[in-house]
This record gives structure tokens, C-alpha cells and sequence, in this order.
């Protein structure tokens, strides 16, 4: 029992001090924050370091950043919006070349845990920016080929600065691939009218299925008349000449077949019933 206590201390001091060690990648400094006592450590020189805070189980949060002059490298693509199509102007490759400041590493280490997320910090930064000034230049009707060679310096004053803990060298436009003769301003009055054509149309186009609604209305209000007033002379036959002889002045003729109605309609209406009248009247004479 003696010999297995001895061997857990012993255990236990070699995990201590081995933990206590904190290593330093080439060309990185290593920032460590203890809980315990509420300390920030830079360590910029290479190797192993040693320190006891740091075998305290969860004390350290240790995050590593580049030393030197660090290089980051990403795609930048210029669209237009044309109703609902985006279409590419350019695509280019953007570097930037940028430097963390030691003496700022205390405010690095809050915002960010690593080069690579001060990379994506850089990057979406630059490209916004750049997009804007692309932009503005397009509007603008400028030269883009002629533009893009100002640009990056344009762009690297404006941030060289900007950024606690970080400056940003120079920034390189590294190849562009441009639409040629594009002329976003006059593309711009196009999309404009189209847009205004579009509407108008939607309009007219609204009035007429507002017509085509009526007439259809119309006609169906005529077929359900027509077909109440066909039911009404099936029942009521004798309001058919009613109609013929109301519908008919005297020098309407209609001409049809005897069998097929029943009634003799080979001379006008208005005869037939002139001579109904005279015969009935020659009849109570008698």
C-alpha cells in the first residue's frame, strides 16, 4: 500500500509537471490568460516554457497568433442585379498583407482566438469595402481595368490603421477577369424602364381580366335569361306569336316550314291576324 501511494505521487508530480510546460510554435507567439490569479502571459520565443499556473486543470486559455508578417489571399467576385438574374461584372483575387502589434495583444486576444479568425475578420472587411468602392465606380461609368490598378492603394489607406492590434501593410489586387465596355449606368436606366414597363403592363394587363370578368358575367346572366324565357314558352306556347308579332313591324317577313311549328306563316303575321280578326267578326254577324 505504501509503494502504490509513493507511485500515485510520483504519478501525479510527473502529470504536473509536464502539464506545467506551455510550447511555442516558430514564428507564433503563445498568449495564455490564468483564471488563477487573472494573468495574460505573452510568450513570443519558440520552444518550451514553464509554468506551474499552467497544470492547474482548465486555469489556461492559451491561443497563438502569427509573429511575422502574415499573407492572406482570397477571392472577390462584382455582381449586378438585374430584376431577378445577378450578373458577374468581375472576379479577382485579393491579398493583404498585414502585422499584429505586440503591444496590442491584450486586445487581440479578446476578439479573436486565432490568425486564422483575424484572416476571416481581415477578409470580410476588405472585400465589403472593396465591392463598395467597385460599386461607386461603376455607377460612376469609370475605366474598371484603369480603376483597379488605384484601388488597392485607395483601399490600404483607408484601413492601414483601422484595426486595434493590427496593421495592414498593403493590399494587392492579384488578377481581375472584367466584362469589357460595361456600362452599369446606362445597364442601370434599362432596368429602370423595365421595371416601370413591367408594372404598366401588370396594370393594362389587370384591366383586362377585370373586362374579360364583366363580359363573362354578361354573357352568363344572358344564357340563365334566355334559358328562363325558353322554359316560360315550353309551358306557354301561345307566348311565342305574342313575341313573333311584338318583335315583327310590317314589313318583317319570316319565312318557315308549316309542319315543323304548326302555324301558317306564309304571309306577314300582321295579315294573319287582320284576317283571324275579320273572320271572327263576320262570324258574330251571322
Amino acid at each position: 500500500m505504501k509503494y502504490l501511494i509513493i507511485l500515485l505521487t510520483v504519478l501525479l508530480l510527473v502529470f504536473t509537471i509536464y502539464s506545467a510546460f506551455i510550447s511555442v510554435p516558430l514564428n507564433q507567439c503563445t498568449v495564455v490568460f490564468f483564471r488563477y490569479p487573472g494573468r495574460l502571459v505573452v510568450y513570443q520565443k519558440p520552444g518550451l516554457h514553464f509554468n506551474l499556473l499552467n497544470s492547474i486543470p482548465a486555469n489556461g486559455i492559451t491561443r497563438n497568433f502569427s509573429l511575422n508578417e502574415r499573407e492572406y489571399s482570397f477571392p472577390l467576385e462584382k455582381k449586378a442585379y438585374l430584376l431577378d438574374k445577378e450578373i458577374p461584372i468581375l472576379k479577382s483575387d485579393i491579398l493583404i498583407v498585414y502585422r499584429l502589434k505586440m503591444e496590442k495583444i491584450e486586445s487581440l486576444f479578446k476578439d479573436f482566438r486565432s490568425s486564422r479568425e483575424i484572416d476571416e475578420f481581415l477578409k470580410k472587411e476588405i472585400s465589403s469595402l472593396a465591392a463598395e468602392k467597385i460599386g461607386l465606380a461603376m455607377e460612376n461609368n469609370y475605366n474598371l481595368n484603369a480603376y483597379l490598378k488605384t484601388l488597392p492603394a485607395e483601399i490600404t489607406g483607408l484601413v492601414r490603421d483601422k484595426y486595434e492590434g493590427i496593421t495592414v501593410n498593403r493590399i494587392n489586387i492579384l488578377s481581375s477577369v472584367i466584362i469589357p465596355d460595361f456600362n452599369y449606368r446606362k445597364l442601370s436606366e434599362k432596368v429602370n424602364q423595365s421595371i416601370e414597363y413591367e408594372e404598366n403592363f401588370k396594370m393594362d394587363l389587370r384591366a383586362v381580366e377585370l373586362e374579360k370578368v364583366k363580359l363573362q358575367k354578361e354573357a352568363e346572366n344572358e344564357v340563365a335569361y334566355l334559358r328562363i324565357i325558353g322554359d316560360y314558352i315550353k309551358e306557354n306556347p301561345v307566348i311565342l306569336k305574342y313575341l313573333l308579332i311584338k318583335k315583327l313591324d310590317k314589313n318583317s317577313v319570316i319565312m318557315l316550314p308549316t309542319s315543323e311549328i304548326g302555324f301558317d306563316f306564309s304571309s306577314t303575321v300582321r295579315e294573319k291576324a287582320l284576317q283571324r280578326i275579320r273572320e271572327s267578326t263576320n262570324a258574330r254577324s251571322y
